[in-house]
């Protein structure tokens, strides 16, 4: 009786998925009505000092271990960024731009408009605080501390956007491994 108990307990728990420099990311996100398993988590690091920025966790449907496999799956993605530190505002749109620019060559599906609309929702990085992004057919939803900020309409936009945490030119090595859980 008491084994079926402790069994039940351990059941109704949340189970922690990963956890990654002091960062718990859980196992599963509910997207756009469905739910999405942790594939992988990855942390950022920048310069030579390896200053560590974010741990970033991307949730899918099924499992991929590819970045084409990634983008073929239709329905909702969602990467979550969990700040390590204080990002100021330019710092933040200087590298999503500089991003953005390296994983979309010509000719760029994705008009400067949509990059405009994308930054005006990029705040500052606040060491604990979260941003989400949702990837769905419809565009790119942007949620920080899980309030909804906005969208940035366009399929091509979120494939961009997936593109610079998981493509050829993808923030880092390191990040494009963790995050599609081929990181050794």
């Amino acid at each position: 009786m008491r084994a079926l108990l402790l069994a039940l307990l351990l059941l109704a728990a949340p189970l922690r998925a990963a956890e990654l420099d002091g960062v718990v990311l859980p196992d599963s996100r509910v997207a756009e009505g469905v739910t999405l398993r942790l594939n992988g988590i990855a942390l950022r690091t920048y310069s030579i000092f390896r200053v560590h920025v974010y741990v970033a966790g991307l949730y899918l449907a099924q499992p991929a271990r590819t970045a084409e496999a990634v983008l073929r799956q239709p329905g909702p993605k969602l990467v979550e960024m969990r700040s390590l530190r204080d990002v100021g505002r330019d710092d933040v749109h200087r590298a999503w731009r500089a991003l953005l620019d390296e994983n979309c060559p010509a000719p760029c599906p994705v008009t400067p408009a949509q990059v405009e609309r994308f930054l005006a929702l990029s705040p500052a990085l606040r060491a604990g605080g979260s941003t989400t992004y949702v990837v769905t057919p419809a565009g790119v939803a942007v949620l920080v501390d899980g309030q909804a900020l906005g969208s940035v309409p366009g399929e091509a936009f979120g494939r961009l956007l997936l593109a610079t945490f998981i493509g050829p030119a993808a923030t880092s090595p390191e990040v494009r491994a963790g995050l599609l859980g081929t990181a050794r």
